[in-house]
């Protein structure tokens, strides 16, 4: 049993981030904890195994143990097989000079027999899906490092595994198996806490649920309980399961009985009448090519990831690019600042060959936010962060100034702005990142899993500064495993596999087409997969589903 008590904690360089935390993690449990980004989730994780207050300085009162075990009493190593973290990031976990060493790591230092060792292993690769054991693990995509990070864990065996944002960077069939093997290992004894802002797998999964808000737990109870309860969990910065927004506001109306915060629960209402079709697609005025891709090919290390690309974007749209991890679509964009250098064929910038410029060149026209925020962030204060690139270009300090202030005010980030980057939760340091690059005010704007780790807020703020930057003619590519987010923002869907360019259409023709879907490992939203059950056909957004039945 894990017992949190009277628990609160404070890092040395800052306030209070926990505040009088009472929780039990009994055997066998699967636990969900929630909250907005800053609200000390992953602070609360790592007091699980002792990292706090072991390895991470700070004040802390309360107490926490683990099967008896005061964390304050035993070293981080003695605990470790009995919690293991998988964190937020999981380069901050992996060191190993290959995959199948980082897998073997952790049984090697719990001192099994070989053979022991060796059956891990495999169980883990096969959980993971890479099939190169050899292969060095920061040569991996973000989602596959996830997955790694994940597996690693696995192979420790231990009694609880606390998860912080472990999916976050996979695609959608990817997260299915995580969970699947999760559901396996819980049903097999062990207990899971999972921290994860994806309400839909929460729902479907965890018995219990626990909200966090300014260190703080707000409000606990069953899945169906808290996600019930649809405007108290929008105040607390909670984004609940798309059926449950849907059938709330079915439930307002007195037309269902209850909410239903799964898809199975919600299928089971059968078929609705259909008052009106789907909406007409987003409508924008496409204007010239922005961007040409011409017969574009890249190696890593010898290994093809892109194989003749051709692609064209146009002023003004938005743009998603989705695939399975992996697919190549992070190696695609790089080549539209000059970050990658083509081995083969050529890419256009409004209408300047990239090659033949500088990467500080291209930053002016072409802006681009990382997929992991840490990657670009290097600065001692959230100001001088996002005022650099300014100085570079010889803006005077008035003007600065004015800029810096204005785009830190559209992130929420204003209030931090004399604070140290480190000090920023996930979401937080995502905004930074995002506000670095918008001040640069350039004509493209590519955002590299840009929703990853965000709350239902700042979610919003990114989605909001989306659709200014479009009403502004900037043209924006979302690479995304988010198909929420996809369905609400993108005119057009590219889909990468396996380096190649697989589809590109609609939307509402990519959503349409399960079979397209499944062979590049993706699914449709949530609401989308309910319109098609009750026969509302491919409405891709609540609000659309909403229309369709006749609920205004």
């Amino acid at each position: 049993m894990i017992t949190v008590k009277d628990l609160s904690f404070q890092y040395t360089t800052g306030h209070p981030v926990l505040t009088c935390i009472n929780l039990t993690v009994d055997r066998g449990d699967y636990l969900g904890v929630l909250g907005p980004s800053g609200s000390g989730k992953s602070t609360l994780c790592l007091t699980f195994n002792g990292v706090i207050p072991q390895s991470i300085p700070g004040e802390m009162s309360g107490e926490v143990s683990v099967n008896e075990l005061n964390t304050k009493d035993h070293y981080v190593y003695e605990l470790a097989d009995k919690v293991g973290i998988v964190l937020q990031n999981p380069e901050s976990q992996l060191f190993a000079m290959s995959v199948e060493e980082e897998l073997a790591f952790g049984p090697e230092n719990l001192g099994l027999p070989r053979e022991e060792i060796l059956q891990r292993i495999e169980e883990a690769l096969a959980i993971i899906n890479i099939s190169d054991r050899e292969r060095f693990p920061f040569s991996l995509s973000g989602g596959e490092k996830q997955k790694l990070a994940i597996a690693s864990m696995l192979t420790m065996r231990p009694s609880y595994l606390v998860l912080d944002e472990p999916t976050s960077q996979l695609d959608p069939k990817g997260k299915k198996s995580v969970y699947s093997v999760l559901e396996q290992l819980h049903k097999e004894g062990m207990s899971i806490v999972l921290v994860e802002h994806d309400t839909e797998y929460v729902a479907e999964y965890c018995q219990t649920v626990v909200i966090l808000q300014d260190g703080k737990i707000v409000k606990s109870g069953t899945p169906k309980e808290v996600f019930s309860e649809v405007e108290e969990m929008k105040e607390l910065g909670i984004q609940v399961p798309e059926v449950a927004e849907f059938t709330y506001e079915l439930y307002k109306r007195g037309l269902v009985k209850e909410v239903c915060i799964t898809l199975e629960e919600a299928q089971k209402m059968g078929k609705l009448k259909v008052k009106s079709q789907p909406r007409k697609p987003k409508e924008y005025i496409r204007g010239d090519s922005i961007i040409e891709v011409k017969n574009l090919s890249f190696t890593y290390t010898g290994a093809p990831v892109l194989d003749n690309v051709d692609l064209t974007v146009y002023q003004g749209e938005i743009l998603a690019l989705i695939g399975q991890n992996g697919s190549g679509k992070t190696t695609l964009v790089k080549h539209f600042n000059g970050l990658l250098r083509p081995l083969k064929g050529e890419v256009y910038v409004d209408k300047e060959l990239v090659k033949e410029k500088s990467v500080a060149e291209m930053a002016r026209k072409v802006g681009y936010v990382f997929q992991n925020p840490d990657h670009q962030i290097f600065a001692d204060t959230v100001f001088d962060e996002v005022e650099f690139g300014l100085k570079n270009l010889g803006v005077d300090e008035p003007e600065r100034k004015r800029r810096v202030s204005d785009v830190l005010q559209r992130t929420d980030l204003y209030k931090y702005r004399e604070g140290h980057p480190t000090s920023l939760s996930g979401g937080e340091k995502q905004r930074l990142a995002i506000a670095s690059v918008l001040v640069m005010n350039p004509k493209i704007l590519i955002l590299d899993e840009p929703t990853t780790g965000l709350d239902l807020k700042s979610s919003r703020s990114i989605i909001d500064l989306v659709e200014t930057l479009h009403r502004q003619n900037h043209t924006v590519i979302l690479v995304t495993h988010d198909m929420r987010l996809v369905a609400e923002m993108a005119h057009r869907i590219v889909i990468l596999k396996e380096g190649r360019i697989a589809a590109e259409g609609l939307p509402r023709e990519i959503f349409s087409d399960r079979e397209l879907l499944q062979e590049n490992f993706l699914e449709e939203p949530q609401i989308t997969k309910l319109s098609q059950a009750l026969g509302c056909g491919t409405c891709l957004t609540v609000p659309e589903l909403l229309e369709a039945v006749g609920v205004n």
